[in-house]
Parts: C-alpha cells; sequence; structure tokens
C-alpha cells in the first residue's frame, strides 16, 4: 500500500499513536473502474468487517503485521522512550518490543478484496480489454482519522491552572477541555502508495484466444447506501439494494466511539482511552488502552534504557515483590533497588555485589559497568516485570474492554412480509457467523445469510433484491447507544452477484442499478 513516514515525538515532546487497524483505516474508500464504469467499490470499513468473519486465526498474525496492527504503530510514543533502531541510531535498543519515542517509518501491506484479488480463477482479463482501460481509484482518509497525537497526557483538574499536582512541575498545564493537539504530528504525510499486482502471462495461442473470444465472468460486488444516522431506540432502515444478494451484513456504531474532535480534549473520554475506536461496533468505549504505560506505568519504560538496557535484555525479566529483602539470591537480571546482589546471579561465585562499592573489576569481567546498577528497579513494588509487561501489551492487541452488541433484537421485513420472526442480537452476531462464516466476530457485527456458504464463489443461495419493491430492517438498539442525545451510525452491507462481460476489446457489466 505505502509507507508511513517516521514520526518523532522525542525532539517535540509529542506523544503519539496510530489508531487501531492503520491500514485499514487508512482507505476511505477503493473502487476498481473498467471503460469509466464503476464495477465495484470498497471501504476500509468493510474491509476490516470481511477479514472479522473470513480470516482464519493463522493468517491473522501476519496480516495484523502487514496492515500495522503493531505495539511499534498503536502503542503510544513517549519522549522519555528509546530512539527508533536505525543505520543512523546505533544506540537505539534492536529489539521490537523496547518502547520508543517516535513511530517508525513502515510499510503497509493491505490486500484488495475484489472478485479477480480473491478468486485466481476470476483473474481480470487485460489483453482482452484493448479498448477500455482499468483502473483502480483510492481515496484515503485525512490523517487527523488515522492518528493521535497529543503534547501532554497530564490535565490540571483544578479551577486555578497555577495549583494542582503539576504547578511546581515542567510538565505543560492544560486545563480540562482544553485542546491539546500535535500541530507537527499532522504535519506528516505518506512518503509514497503503490500497487503490487500479480499477472499471469500467457502463451501466443491463449493469447489470441483470450483476445478474440467473448468472457462472461459471475463476480461478487459490494452494496452500500451510506451512513443512516439514528437516534431513538425502535428504527427502520430502507433496504435499497439491487441484484441477487448473499448476505446482510450490518454495525450499529455510536457517534462516541469515533468523536476524532474529542479525542483530543484534555480530559475527554477518548483522550484517556488514546484516541478514537473506529472498530469498535459496541455500545460502549472499549476501556483497554493499547499503550504499554497500562501495564508497567509511566516509570516503567522512560528512559533509553529502563525497558531493554544496553545489553538488549529486559531490565527487570522476573516479577519482584514488594518488599525485597537485602542481598537475594535467585534474580537473574534486574536493577540493584539499593539491595545487595551477588555474583551468583550472574554465573560466577557468591561474592556479594554492592553497587556503593568498587566492583568495577568484577563488573567487567561479565561484561557491565557499575553504572548498570545505579538505579534503581523501575518496577518497585510492583509484581509485573518488564517481560510481564510485554506480554500482558501484546496480548492486548486482541483484547477489548468494550459493551455490548448495540442490536438488542432485529427483523428483516421483504415487501410487508416478514422473513424471519423478530430475533435477539445474539443471533445475527454469534449463530449466524457460526453457521455460515469461518469465524465468529468481534461484538456487533451482525449477520444475515441468505446463502449456506456466503464465503464462496459457488452460488448456495441468494435473494433477489431486484424483484423487492420494499425491503426494511428493523432494529431496537439498546439504551446505552442512544440514550439521552447520543447517536449512532447504521451501516447495512449486501454482497450480491452479478455478470462481467467482455467481448470486442470492451468490458462492462450485464446488469445495472
Amino acid at each position: 500500500m505505502g509507507n508511513s513516514s517516521t514520526l518523532s515525538s522525542g525532539a517535540h515532546s509529542v506523544y503519539a499513536r496510530w489508531l487501531d487497524f492503520p491500514g485499514e483505516q487508512l482507505i476511505a474508500q477503493v473502487e476498481v473502474e473498467i471503460g469509466g464504469q464503476r464495477i465495484d467499490r470498497q471501504y476500509g470499513d468493510w474491509m476490516h468487517i470481511w477479514n472479522q468473519l473470513t480470516m482464519t486465526s493463522e493468517q491473522q498474525r501476519g496480516y495484523f503485521k502487514m496492515i500495522g496492527n503493531t505495539t511499534q504503530l498503536t502503542f503510544i510514543t513517549d519522549p522519555s522512550f528509546a530512539d527508533v533502531d536505525g543505520p543512523c541510531d546505533s544506540t537505539a535498543p534492536r529489539q521490537v518490543c523496547a518502547p520508543r519515542n517516535a513511530l517508525p517509518e513502515t510499510t503497509l501491506y493491505v490486500p484488495l478484496q475484489f472478485w479477480f484479488c480473491t478468486n485466481p480463477g476470476l483473474a481480470l482479463p487485460l489483453i482482452a480489454l484493448q479498448y477500455h482501460e482499468v483502473k483502480i481509484n483510492l481515496d484515503l482518509r485525512p490523517i487527523d482519522e488515522c492518528l493521535w497525537a497529543v503534547t501532554s497526557l497530564s490535565c490540571n483538574t483544578t479551577s486555578n491552572p497555577k495549583q494542582g499536582p503539576y504547578a511546581n512541575s515542567a510538565a505543560n498545564q492544560y486545563q480540562v477541555g482544553t485542546p491539546v493537539t500535535a500541530t507537527i504530528a499532522y504535519n506528516q504525510s505518506l512518503v509514497a502508495a503503490s500497487l503490487y499486482v500479480d499477472y499471469v502471462f500467457l502463451d501466443t495461442d491463449e493469447r489470441r484466444r483470450f483476445a478474440q473470444n467473448p468472457h462472461e465472468y459471475l463476480i461478487t460486488q459490494l452494496q452500500f447506501t451510506g451512513d443512516e444516522s439514528v437516534g431513538s431506540s425502535s428504527n427502520k432502515i430502507k433496504l435499497n439494494f439491487n441484484h441477487p444478494v448473499k448476505e446482510l451484513i450490518w454495525v450499529v456504531q455510536p457517534d462516541q466511539n469515533v468523536d476524532y474532535c474529542s479525542s483530543l480534549l484534555c480530559d475527554a473520554t477518548l483522550f484517556k482511552v488514546l484516541g478514537a475506536q473506529p472498530f469498535n461496533y459496541t455500545d460502549a468505549i472499549d476501556a483497554l488502552p493499547n499503550a504499554i504505560h497500562a501495564f508497567g506505568g509511566p516509570d516503567a519504560t522512560a528512559g533509553a534504557n529502563a525497558f531493554i538496557d544496553a545489553r538488549g535484555l529486559f531490565q527487570d525479566a522476573g516479577a519482584l515483590d514488594a518488599a525485597i529483602p537485602d542481598g537475594f539470591t535467585g534474580y537473574w537480571h534486574g536493577g540493584v533497588n539499593n539491595n545487595a546482589y551477588n555474583e551468583t546471579n550472574f554465573g560466577g561465585s557468591a561474592v556479594p555485589l554492592n553497587p556503593a562499592v568498587d566492583n568495577a573489576a568484577a563488573l567487567a569481567a561479565l561484561g557491565l559497568t557499575t553504572s548498570d546498577f545505579g538505579g534503581k528497579s523501575h518496577n518497585e513494588g510492583s509484581s509485573v516485570s518488564d517481560a510481564g509487561t510485554f506480554v500482558l501489551s501484546e496480548t492486548s492487541l486482541d483484547m477489548h474492554c468494550w459493551g455490548q452488541n448495540p442490536v438488542v433484537v432485529a427483523k428483516l421485513q421483504l415487501n410487508g412480509q416478514d422473513r424471519f420472526s423478530e430475533r435477539e442480537g445474539s443471533y445475527f452476531s454469534w449463530v449466524q457467523p457460526y453457521q455460515t462464516h469461518t469465524r465468529n466476530p468481534d461484538e456487533g457485527i451482525n449477520v444475515y445469510s441468505f446463502a449456506l456458504r456466503p464465503e464462496e464463489h459457488q452460488p448456495s443461495g441468494t435473494c433477489n433484491f431486484s424483484r423487492i419493491d420494499n425491503a426494511t430492517l428493523q432494529l431496537v438498539l439498546s439504551n446505552a447507544t442512544v440514550e439521552g442525545t447520543r447517536t449512532a451510525k447504521v451501516r447495512v452491507y449486501a454482497t450480491n452477484y452479478n455478470v462481467l462481460r467482455i467481448m470486442s476489446g470492451m468490458g462492462g457489466l450485464a446488469y445495472s442499478n
């Protein structure tokens, strides 16, 4: 897809992170066009939903790295953290888990999901389109919908800005509700963007046949009629779809989950959880922030060698008790915290090592210096080690503390007739995906399939919406979604079949809307 440029927070006191799933969030919409006719259009939001339903657990880890859903990009930077490793930063830790003071330049690989991308048997015959151009039109979101960057993580909640916890410190003081936008961070841009395309080369006879003969392909398209704003519990969503539809997939997203502007206001809810949550389809904010601070605290990662030391090891590899007795043994690595260590911990004899005494010779034999023991253990009083902090933070990428499905009950009506009786939202978010898809998605993604196997290209059932005059989706939403003045957006997607005809060097759809 492209490169996201390096964003340094160390030189500018910026705390920054890319919002979750950067590669998907970056794409507002992408469409394929043949001869000036739009054949299909898809969205980053849809790509996330479809991957939630179809991606195997074996693919997920690699896919997260491809689209940038990693700790290096989605965990917040801090000016006190270590530098980003690179050819000009030889002193920076090499380990990818070390917290950084900048977001590294990264190449994102975002796989598109058009019909010819997912099935090699439907490859686009460019040799047969001599007179029609094939274009991929890509719209990217503005950077302020992809990045969260502020100048301070602290807010002064007192009425007098000269009082409070930061009155006598060098920290910037911001009153509650004050914008703390790190403007310099939003001046960044993509370094480059390009398409990787796999071509199939044909021999002379095959080229002639493809170029001269007509072709018909059964393709899959996506239909989306746009966001519909709702502010009440009971709603009727009109479904303006056409063609044989395989399945309906919908989400209801509270506006409070994606209020990009308020996320930059000191002490606002989204400020406290480190930015907007564009892929949170539940009726409550995800309270689990993507930050190593959440597990180790600010002191746990401050300084170039606080988390990963100069030898490339965790500063505290094992858990420490709140009360550490003097002269304890058996702990393989860590800060001294004014307690006597002995050389047994580092492969030597049981000669006590005290940082207050000159042990330069003994330490030099181990590749250490007295400065390695000059500070206190940053997890003093904590039972969570650096290694444990990293495990917790890495695991939290796919863990959530959010709400429930906003859909309490739902019903589909076709020409005034109930397609099924009213059913609970859990049926559409748990049972339907279990029956028809590879995996169950995150909470809040709802499915109703007319096909037995909607992921397969071979048809196994459709509903022809071109023959239906009035289709409505009736939704009853949870109180948390639309309580008081709260509003939400309903997005309904439909996947359908169509026929792509190619003849005489030109291509187009057999059936239009």
